[in-house]
């Protein structure tokens, strides 16, 4: 069975960082990128030491590039809609754990 590719978005922050710290461990999914305001770099780091995934401020783009079967938006209220409207274009499954 495929495995399930994942997109972070606010990945930077503490909850983004555990997100992805836990695709890492889960057999069953992976995690194809990273989306969050505050990108100094264009590559992000797995934390298990499995390789880096691409990294950007720009969710269209990293949708496109990606194409992740699921979105993980852990972000503030403001940004959840126009991340969801993103999605859907996509066909990109939605995970919401915005507080």
């Amino acid at each position: 069975m495929d495995k399930i590719k994942v997109v972070v978005q606010g990945a930077l922050g503490r909850m983004g960082q555990e997100v992805i710290r836990a695709l890492c461990q889960d057999e069953a999914t992976v995690a194809v990128g990273a989306v969050d305001l505050k990108v100094c770099s264009n590559e992000l780091a797995l934390p298990d030491g499995s390789g880096v995934i691409p990294l950007s401020a720009n969710l269209k783009q990293l949708l496109a590039e990606c194409r992740p079967d699921v979105l993980v938006d852990f972000t503030v209220a403001q940004a959840t809609m126009p991340a969801v409207r993103t999605a859907v274009k996509y066909g990109v499954n939605l995970v919401i754990g915005t507080t």
